[in-house]
């Protein structure tokens, strides 16, 4: 847990600050959304010899920022921050020009901005959906922001330095997670690559108590070669700690990036962190983890963290991982609060710490010299509401019995809007030291839920004590990851300090209350810690000449390299499926089952990427020259137990074998590497191994035990449960000379009275208490065999014989009775209705594949709806034994009928003209099959018809209107009729989507696009009519007549057919009867047949009669 003191600095940047006198006297602090108070340990800040009300801050500025404004310019004061005698002041966070942290609360901040900016105010983020702005404000300008409440103020808290929850050198998880197996495994190993890991904590490089600097990791291979993407650096002077962390994910996941960014600015910029690791132009990290926890989170609502790890989880696609945090269950917590009067001096109304019929209002404290009490004090009121918050609580400490005040929080909640209230004090009196805390209700209605987490040292709630769960909040986001922390020295029992959960949700993010709670199992799992850094962690605790990282800080990185490798092996994976399978394959520590301290157990690397252990087929010769454990492997340890594959300590033959020891000396472990055999349908099993051990303490082993036992031995086990000694590894039976064994294991069955069988389990152990140089165990050259009794026979296929609706890109599979190898011969699939020889396959091509038993047969696709068997040549497969299967030569013994192969739709077109229906027939709908299947129906979806357009269908009663699911059958689609609007065109004026059904139903869609080609229409008169004329002969030759033609209008077509409305029309005199002449309006300029006019001229033609000329005609007049 990291908590620097920044005293030296504040005093150089303060002392010259001006005093507010309006302030002087106010003892009331308040930080990040949680109220700090002013504390002068050893130091008696008020004595109160009768009955009298706790001082009360009136003020929206928290009264640590008052102290700070103040008194800390007291010479006094700051000889006591010089001393190391505050408590609060030495967690402030300061920016290098000197301005403090802090968090103010507002109704509207946007409107407040500009305000606080005359102030000197520097933005570092802004939240106005929660009510909120953080950044940093001169000292100087502390005595004068209480001015802003009429525009909109709420409170001004201070951002206090959160807490952490904490190559060259190889983090000791690397063997215990198995990670290191994960890497080796073969033929693929994991190791993180093509994946980012992003780190937040305090700082990566601007510490200046180590000589150990990133480029020094650089060199050494502690971090990757291409260095750290640093998004944002923390504060200077601080710990590093970031970079511890990134040191040991770097060591289990060395392929994966890195990226790092402080979370040491505030609650607020801690959550754009978050989001700016994720986002894919700036970290884009796939799995983020954190080791920070802000005092002023809240417990019973999620926080902007909390919101931020849900955001990046859901919406970047993150796995994120939080450590569980270092306070075990150092917390009190009341659901049934009541009030009484203080005995002991006090006016007001104060929590009855006493569950029983007693009355109590003042809780115990013990304090040894040194220790520190910081509890944080909240209760069910929302945060980040401007109105939600009515309950005022104040919290004072005192020595006890007396009245004398030694701490006091007393903010102003309702003007704050923040429900909660903190304070610090320690104890340097130079001996234990008994005191007293009151919480005062001093104004609004009574909570129903209070709790505090004390942040200080453990173990001095002396009275009353809940031990309550303190899981750091955002660790208990619903989409997130907490992680608890076991030592590696004892790696099934978690670490003392490791918080607990579960975490009691009773509002919304937004403040509403919920109806009902929800309880959040907030740790997940366990991963260790106490694992070696170059430069981080303090003391050498294992001699190892690197210092050792403890806490869920250390625990949480190793969690989320682990994630990263199971990522890089299943790509696919949400953050939900990472969680669940990091949990399910978990070793179960703690309590049985789930609990709130361990959560799902100890993570396991390789079970989690790969499984459970496979049984190997036999024969098996193992002298772990892969330098890594098969999978027919597994491995348990106990406290510092330590299992490896190595060249170290001299193999018996080959460059590697397996060894079993202690990391350091930290107590007894057990290691257990237990070897899964399938000795079915085989007898004779004989089991070899050598062994030899290093000044190993003997521990003898039991005839037979159930579970684990610690001893040095050899057994095997049927079941996984009770085992049977093969050898007791003691005395003379283990020396530091190799020694080989021998054993007939199916002797040894039948004198334990069991049956060897698919799962053949055997325990190679060891239990002692120092590394290999002077104890341990090491194991080379195993071999398990068997002698197959008769040949080979088949003991599953698939598809089954007989089997039908067989897929037509199916895989061919024989399971047999025992492992098998390949021998010579062909596998033929033949058609059952006429046995022609559908494909051949030389059982030694690569289309042929065996593991263990089973034996996969990868042909061409086959056709659908037909009927196959297979035969397999007598030499195609032999046991291990060189015993040849029998084959397969019957027609009857494997047979199958494909399934049908469904159409295939595809994309198709009809084209009709404008105003033309179109009537659709089978061949419009075009579709693939691979059986030849004819069409038989379509199922029409996603209608889309223009307005006005029509598709109808005659299902047996008339027309209907077809609709989205309709089913049309083949003989029905001869009706199947699209109809136009009136003057409707386009391409793809209207479509729908049809699956093709034959015998059964296609499940791929297509789009039929209907399209319809405009024509031109005829004009139509708008206007005006046409009549005949008679005159008498020769009344009008000499004097042109009007045609009467006025008012005649023509449009280029229908109203309706609005594509032609801009055409221009053309008027021809295309026939004049030969008794008339046609004149334009002025009488005299003539237009003969073929003659084209205007409009303008059409209805002003006028005509003259021929002389002596007579009959009867028709004027024609065409308009175009």
């Amino acid at each position: 847990m990291l908590l620097r003191s920044w005293l030296t600095f504040l005093q150089r940047r303060i002392t010259n600050c001006a005093a507010s006198p309006s302030y002087r006297g106010r003892r009331r602090q308040h930080f990040d959304l949680s109220a700090m108070v002013e504390v002068l340990e050893s130091r008696e800040l008020l004595s109160v010899s009768s009955l009298v009300g706790l001082p009360h801050n009136d003020s929206r500025v928290s009264s640590t920022l008052v102290e700070l404004s103040t008194n800390l310019s007291d010479a006094q004061q700051v000889a006591d921050a010089s001393a190391g005698q505050t408590s609060l002041l030495d967690l402030l966070t300061v920016d290098t020009e000197g301005r403090v942290g802090v968090r103010i609360n507002a109704g509207n901040v946007t409107a407040l901005l500009p305000s606080l900016a005359d102030l000197g105010f520097v933005v570092q983020q802004s939240l106005p959906d929660r009510h909120l702005v953080e950044g940093f404000l001169p000292i100087a300008s502390l005595g004068l922001i209480d001015s802003l409440a009429p525009a909109g103020l709420l409170g001004v808290m201070p951002i206090f330095r959160p807490l952490t929850s904490a190559g060259a050198v190889t983090s000791q998880a690397d063997v215990v997670l198995e990670t290191n197996r994960v890497r080796s495994s073969l033929p693929t190993g994991y190791d993180g690559s093509g994946l980012i890991v992003g780190v937040l904590s305090d700082s990566y490089d601007t510490s200046t108590s180590t000589t150990i600097h990133a480029a020094n990791d650089i060199a050494t291979g502690d971090l990757p070669a291409a260095g750290v993407n640093v998004l944002k650096e923390g504060p200077a002077d601080s710990s590093d700690e970031g970079r511890a962390m990134l040191q040991l994910i770097h060591d289990l996941a060395p392929g994966a990036g890195l990226a790092f960014a402080s979370a040491f600015f505030g609650e607020a910029d801690f959550a754009q962190q978050i989001r700016d690791l994720a986002d894919p132009t700036m970290g884009n990290a796939d799995v983020i983890v954190d080791d920070v926890v802000y005092f002023a989170e809240p417990y019973f609502q999620d926080g902007i963290v909390a919101q931020a790890v849900d955001d990046v989880v859901l919406n970047r696609g993150v796995s994120y991982f939080s450590s569980a945090g270092n306070q075990s269950t150092n917390a009190w917590e009341s659901t049934s609060v009541s009030f009484a009067a203080d005995s002991g001096g006090f006016a007001g109304s104060f929590i009855d710490f006493n569950p029983g019929a007693g009355v109590d209002t003042r809780q115990l404290i013990t304090l040894g010299n040194g220790q520190r009490f910081t509890p944080s004090l909240q209760w069910d009121d929302p945060f980040y509401t401007v109105n939600g918050v009515d309950t005022d609580l104040d919290v004072v400490l005192v020595i006890a019995g007396t009245t004398t005040i030694v701490a006091v929080s007393v903010d102003d909640n309702p003007s704050n809007q923040t429900p909660s209230e903190l304070l610090s004090f320690t104890n340097s009196s130079g001996s234990t030291q008994q005191y007293e805390l009151l919480i005062q209700r001093f104004s609004g209605p009574s909570p129903t839920r209070v709790k505090y987490v004390n942040f200080g040292s453990s173990g001095v709630i002396s009275e009353f004590n809940t031990n309550s769960p303190t899981v750091s909040p955002h660790a208990a986001a619903v989409n997130g990851a907490g992680v608890a922390a076991a030592f590696y020295g004892d790696q099934t029992t978690p670490e003392s300090f490791t918080s607990q959960g579960p975490t009691t949700i009773l509002f919304q993010a937004n403040g509403t209350r919920l109806l009902t709670p929800q309880v959040r199992q907030s740790v997940r799992f366990t991963a260790t810690d106490g694992t070696d850094t170059t430069f981080f962690g303090g003391s050498d605790n294992d001699v190892s000449g690197f210092p050792n990282f403890f806490g869920t800080s250390a625990a949480a990185p190793h969690a989320a390299a682990v994630a990263a490798l199971i990522k890089q092996a299943n790509p696919g994976f949400t953050a939900a499926q990472i969680y669940d399978r990091m949990a399910t394959t978990a070793l179960d520590i703690g309590a049985a089952g789930y609990d709130n301290v361990t959560g799902a157990g100890l993570i396991n690397a390789y079970d989690a990427v790969f499984g459970p252990a496979v049984p190997a087929g036999l024969n098996v010769a193992d002298g772990f020259e892969s330098a890594a454990l098969s999978a027919a492997w597994e491995t348990h340890s106990t406290g510092p137990g330590r299992i490896l594959v190595t060249s170290a300590n001299g193999p018996r033959t080959g460059t590697q074998h397996l060894t079993m020891d202690t990391f350091a000396s930290f107590g007894l472990g057990l290691n257990e590497a237990i070897l899964h055999v399938d000795t079915t349908g085989l007898t004779n099993i004989q089991l070899s191994f050598a062994q030899k051990e290093s000044g190993d303490e003997d521990h003898a082993m039991s005839s037979s035990f159930v579970g684990s036992e610690n001893s040095d031995g050899v057994a095997f086990s049927v079941d996984g449960v009770t085992w049977h000694r093969l050898v007791s590894l003691v005395g003379a039976a283990s020396t530091a000379a190799w020694s080989t064994f021998s054993f007939n294991l199916s002797s040894a069955a039948a004198s334990a009275g069991v049956v060897l069988g698919s799962d053949v389990q055997i325990k190679f152990q060891q239990y002692d208490n120092f590394p290999f140089t002077s104890d341990g165990f090491a194991f080379d050259d195993i071999s398990v065999t068997g002698t197959a009794a008769g040949p080979p026979v088949v003991s599953n296929l698939s598809p089954g014989d007989d089997a039908t609706n067989v897929p037509v890109a199916s895989n061919l599979v024989i399971t047999f009775d025992r492992a098998v190898a390949k021998g010579t011969g062909s596998i033929l699939i033949r058609r059952f209705s006429d046995d022609t020889i559908a494909q051949t396959i030389a059982v030694t091509s690569g289309l042929v594949s065996v593991s263990g038993a089973v034996v996969t047969i990868d042909p061409a696709d086959l056709d659908g709806h037909t009927g196959y068997y297979v035969t397999v040549d007598g030499t195609a497969f032999k046991d291990l034994s060189d015993n040849a299967f029998a084959g397969i030569s019957n027609k009857t013994d494997w047979n199958f009928t494909t399934a049908n192969a469904l159409p295939v739709a595809q994309a198709s077109s009809v084209t009709t003209n404008e105003d033309t229906a179109k009537t659709f027939a089978v061949s419009n709908f075009q579709f693939t099959d691979a059986d030849g299947d004819p069409l038989a129906s379509i199922t029409v979806s996603d209608l889309s018809l223009a307005g006005g357009d029509t598709l109808t269908v005659d299902l047996g009663a008339g027309p209907v209107a077809v609709t989205n699911g309709m089913t049309i059958t083949a003989t029905q689609i001869a009706s199947l009729t699209y109809t136009p609007a009136p003057n409707g065109n386009g391409s793809a004026r209207s479509t729908f989507d049809f699956k093709v059904n034959d015998a059964g139903s296609g499940t791929v869609s297509a789009t039929m696009s209907i399209h319809v080609t405009a024509v031109n229409d005829a004009p139509v008169r708008t206007a005006g009519s046409l009549a005949a004329i008679t005159v008498d002969e020769d009344s009008a030759n000499v004097t042109a007549v009007t045609l009467g033609l006025t008012g005649l209008t023509y449009a280029p077509g229908p109203a309706s057919a609005t594509d032609e409305s801009a055409q221009a029309l053309t008027y021809t005199l295309t026939t004049i009867p030969a008794f008339v002449q046609i004149f334009k309006a002025d009488g005299t300029t003539q237009v003969t047949a073929g003659g084209t006019v205007t409009a303008a001229e059409l209805v002003g033609l006028t005509y003259k009669t021929v002389a002596n000329a007579n009959g009867s005609g028709n004027l024609v007049l065409t308009v175009s």
